[in-house]
C-alpha cells in the first residue's frame, strides 16, 4: 500500500504530522517547549507574551537571561549611581517583575545578589539582591558575545567612581555599536531587563 500525508490540528492549535503507511496512522507531534536548561548561550526564546529573551549562561540550576529588545520607555538612572536607589531598580523591581511573573510564573524567578563595586574599586554601596535587575560590567564583558547591540544606549549598574572616590554622578553605559562608557545618571538610558529563572522551566 502506498503512504500519504495529512495535516491536522489538536486542541492547542498546534501542527500535528499524521502519515498513513501500510495501513497505520502515524502521529508526529510537534516538539513546541523546550527545556531552559538544554539551551545554549546565546538561544532565544520566547515568553507567554511572544516577547523574545536570550540565554546569557547556566550555573547552579538556573539561568540568566536578557531581554533581547529594550523596553519601550526610556529612563534616567537616579539621583546618584547607586543602583540600590536607582530609579530603574524601583520600576523594575515593584512594577515590571509583574510581567516576567505573567511570563514564567512568580515561583520561577530566583532572585541574585547583585555586586555594585565601582569601576575603580570602591565598594561605598556593597551589595542589594533583586528580582530582575541589568547588567554590570563584567556580566557584560562575559555574555556580549551571546546578547549582541541594541539600536539605543543602555545603562549598566556599574557606577563609574563612589563618593569615596570620584563622586557619585556617572554611571556606565552600553552605546548602540556595543561600546562601553560613562555619563551623568540623570540622563536617559534604555532598560534592558536582565534576570535568573530556574533551569527546569520549559520554554518555547
Amino acid at each position: 500500500m502506498g503512504s500519504m500525508t495529512i495535516e491536522i490540528k489538536n486542541n492547542l492549535g498546534k501542527d500535528v504530522d499524521a502519515s498513513f503507511v501500510d495501513g497505520k496512522i502515524c502521529l508526529n507531534w510537534a516538539e513546541t517547549k523546550r527545556k531552559l536548561g538544554d539551551l545554549n548561550p546565546g538561544d532565544v526564546f520566547k515568553g507567554k507574551s511572544e516577547t523574545e529573551y536570550i540565554v546569557c549562561g547556566h550555573e547552579h540550576f538556573v539561568t540568566y537571561v536578557v531581554r533581547r529588545e529594550l523596553l519601550d520607555e526610556k529612563m534616567k538612572f537616579g539621583d546618584t549611581n547607586n543602583w540600590a536607589e536607582s530609579k530603574i531598580r524601583k520600576y523594575l523591581n515593584e512594577d515590571y517583575v509583574r510581567v516576567i511573573q505573567g511570563e514564567f510564573g512568580n515561583g520561577n524567578i530566583v532572585a541574585f545578589e547583585r555586586d555594585l563595586i565601582s569601576l575603580d574599586g570602591y565598594n561605598d554601596y556593597a551589595t542589594c539582591v533583586d528580582k530582575v535587575s541589568m547588567m554590570n560590567i563584567l556580566e557584560y564583558m562575559k555574555y556580549h558575545k551571546y546578547v549582541g547591540d541594541c539600536d539605543y544606549r543602555y545603562a549598566l549598574i556599574t557606577p563609574d567612581s563612589t563618593p569615596s572616590g570620584c563622586g557619585a554622578n556617572n554611571v556606565q553605559f552600553v552605546s548602540d555599536d556595543g561600546r562601553v562608557g560613562y555619563c551623568w545618571c540623570s540622563n536617559d538610558f534604555g532598560v534592558r531587563p536582565f534576570f535568573v529563572l530556574k533551569s527546569s522551566i520549559f520554554v518555547s
